[in-house]
């Protein structure tokens, strides 16, 4: 995979990161007051799904990946980097760090 195969991958990855942000804004302002929680998240994650679906049928003539085993990289660099992303905020709250006993 070139290295600008994968910055395009990257660019993709960021628009739908800003498309799931957009859909959380959508589920809890207009969704789930109107619908309920469980069915707000239910047709958001629809929605997401579709979002998700259409932007990587829609771009990957964009990225170049032309190989099979380019278009895993690009699968695998999307699911890795979803899940880096979902850990992060964890690893940074430190609201639940016990801090040692001082004497």
């Amino acid at each position: 995979m070139t290295l600008w195969l994968a910055v395009k991958a990257i660019v993709v990855w960021l628009l739908i990161l800003a498309l799931a942000f957009a859909n959380a804004a959508l589920r809890e302002a207009v969704l789930v007051p109107w619908i309920g929680k469980v069915r707000g998240l239910t047709l958001s994650g629809l929605i997401l799904s579709a979002l998700v679906l259409g932007v990587a049928y829609l771009t990957l003539p964009w990225i170049g990946a032309m190989r099979v085993i380019e278009l895993f990289a690009v699968g695998i660099g999307w699911l890795v980097f979803t899940l880096l992303f979902r850990k992060l905020p964890r690893q940074a709250d430190t609201s639940k760090v016990e801090l040692p006993a001082t004497c």
